[in-house]
């Protein structure tokens, strides 16, 4: 149970800011039942999202946050509620189109702890660092590993 609240701020594109206006009674909802605040101040475009004091789920703050990230990057409301639906804590990772390698720095720490020399496709990359990963839409990929957490932005 949490003792102190935390918070988290997101920086909402100006394209989306109108989705999040028309949207935020859904959103603020899922929050609720998630048992977390969020606060929107569309003046500045900023997203709070903070823990309630009775939160027994310590990584459901992360969820939120990475849900609030999905739907920022133009990911529809139903598939970035997928995220909730596991408890792994894990980042999201743009996969580059044109080579089919993962180009963040999640993955690079990874290598490095892991010795790897080169950066391999996608398929082997997840199975050589003991990577697991779900697609949630198009080039995005929600990914965790079994020996840790890395979240990056």
């Amino acid at each position: 149970m949490f003792v102190v609240e935390n918070k988290f701020t997101v920086l909402i594109n100006t394209s989306k800011k109108h989705y999040f206006i028309k949207n935020w009674n859904r959103i603020s909802k899922l929050f609720k039942s998630m048992q977390l605040n969020i606060i929107f101040e569309q003046s500045r475009r900023l997203i709070i999202i903070s823990n309630q004091k009775n939160c027994i789920v310590p990584t459901i703050l992360f969820k939120g946050l990475m849900f609030i990230r999905l739907v920022n990057r133009n990911v529809p409301y139903m598939q970035s509620k997928k995220i909730f639906n596991d408890s792994h804590i894990g980042t999201i990772i743009k996969i580059n189109r044109k080579s089919n390698f993962l180009l963040n720095n999640f993955i690079i720490r990874l290598y490095k702890e892991n010795r790897a020399k080169h950066m391999g496709k996608l398929t082997s990359l997840f199975s050589k660092t003991r990577l697991h990963y779900n697609t949630l839409w198009r080039n995005l990929v929600y990914c965790w590993t079994d020996y840790g957490c890395y979240l990056s932005g």
